[in-house]
């Protein structure tokens, strides 16, 4: 309507032709979700990640059929390696390694480490989408947390702001009770951890915060013995 902003029914139109099958109310969701300042339309901005969204909601679609595990089955090492990518990123257990947990060589689950995801992927100031190598990991965070493989299908973020509203319905990242004095759930050496990793730098850009965040995440899952069997 040469307005300059694209609303739900221009939208619909649009993806209609481009043979994307997404019904009417999922768009309109989509824009409340990166709407900024509640016009009720998208700019140009706006628009591209939403686009970005709905491909990967489609493609997503596509495999739904697929008896294919949802668990990216490389390496623990090649992972992290693939998401520190970027100048400037740390791998948390080096770090941070008392917020780690292991047995021997094995990472086992840390809530403290999943917490800490949770707080740097807070800090992004745009809504991103998430490539493919933070989807990998996304998948293995909510396979931990409790979906099954058929929920991951179906209702597995593909934006950080979906992952953020995904991830604080589980007691692991919303977090133990703690008192007014310092007590509740956490001992005194919990307590101090929580402190030191409740200070943790976060990355400058948005990109970096992503990489950070999802590095910290992956380090909060336990590695499966059937991964370390493919492995």
């Amino acid at each position: 309507d040469d307005s300059g902003d694209v609303d739900a029914q221009e939208l619909f139109k649009a993806v209609e032709m481009l043979e994307i099958e997404i019904s009417l109310d999922e768009i309109e969701d989509m824009i409340k979700a990166v709407d900024n300042d509640g016009s009720g339309s998208i700019d140009l901005d706006e628009f591209t990640g939403i686009m970005a969204v709905m491909f990967a909601m489609n493609k997503q679609e596509e495999a739904d059929d697929s008896d294919d595990e949802v668990i990216d089955y490389r390496s623990g090492e090649e992972i992290v390696a693939e998401l520190m990518f970027a100048s400037g990123l740390y791998d948390p257990c080096h770090v941070f390694p008392e917020a780690m947990r292991w047995e021997g060589a094995k990472q086992l689950a840390s809530n403290p480490a999943l917490r800490t995801g949770y707080r740097i992927l807070s800090n992004l100031e745009k809504n991103g989408s998430l490539s493919d190598k933070h989807l990998g990991v996304v998948k293995r965070v909510m396979g931990f947390l409790g979906w099954d493989k058929r929920t991951i299908r179906k209702q597995c973020p593909v934006t950080a702001r979906q992952l953020l509203k995904a991830l604080l319905g589980f007691s692991q990242i919303s977090g133990p009770s703690v008192s007014e004095d310092g007590g509740g759930d956490l001992g005194p050496e919990e307590l101090q951890l929580e402190a030191r990793l409740s200070s943790v730098e976060v990355p400058e850009d948005d990109q970096a915060i992503l990489d950070q965040a999802m590095l910290w995440l992956f380090r909060g899952v336990p590695l499966r013995l059937e991964e370390e069997e493919e492995t």
